[in-house]
């Protein structure tokens, strides 16, 4: 997952992306707000993909033990970089 922006963009939205590594692709992607984190959003967007039995690589951002707690519930492998 990452999230993403314009390089002269000082604090708009943006988007938080599901990268999914095999193909190569992002799977899905949710728009973050101007007044939000993406640590709000990272939930919203790993429901919107099968993860049991994959590996979940968050951003150190990302460490939190709700999310933990949410991969291995739908049966994901948690990967904290």
């Amino acid at each position: 997952m990452r999230g993403r922006r314009k390089k002269d963009e000082l604090g708009g939205e943006y988007l938080l992306s599901v990268y999914d590594v095999e193909p190569g692709k992002v799977r899905f992607q949710v728009e973050v707000g101007r007044k939000e984190n993406e640590i709000s959003k990272v939930a919203k967007a790993l429901k919107l993909v099968e993860i049991a039995e994959k590996v979940v690589t968050p951003d150190a951002i990302h460490t939190q033990r709700g999310l933990s707690s949410q991969i291995l519930q739908d049966l994901g492998i948690t990967c904290f970089q």
